[in-house]
């Protein structure tokens, strides 16, 4: 359903686009966060986290990401480094919108 809703918005949005790539850095900036979230209510801990090897400081603390969830920060900020980056490197030229 999260994905559905992605496409529908991203649909939505098609139409407002200035720049090439838009899109993209958008899916990926909306992407995460539902990722996100679907990694933290799937509740399978025996896949381990990321930084347990800190020890037990690290066991239950909220920066003690799983594998999913640390790929999804990463994401995210990829998609934030696109938008900007594509953005400015667009400037002022307007694109016009496909129909």
């Amino acid at each position: 359903m999260g994905e559905l809703g992605i496409f529908v918005a991203l649909t939505l949005w098609r139409t407002r686009k200035r720049f090439h790539g838009e899109l993209l850095a958008l899916y990926l900036v909306l992407y995460a966060p539902l990722r996100a979230l679907i990694e933290t209510m799937r509740g399978d801990e025996e896949r381990g986290r990321v930084f347990n090897f800190v020890g037990p400081i690290a066991r239950g603390a909220w920066w003690n990401l799983s594998t999913s969830e640390l790929i999804s920060v990463a994401i995210f900020a990829l998609g934030i480094v696109l938008y900007v980056s594509l953005g400015r490197r667009a400037g002022g030229r307007a694109e016009p919108a496909a129909a």
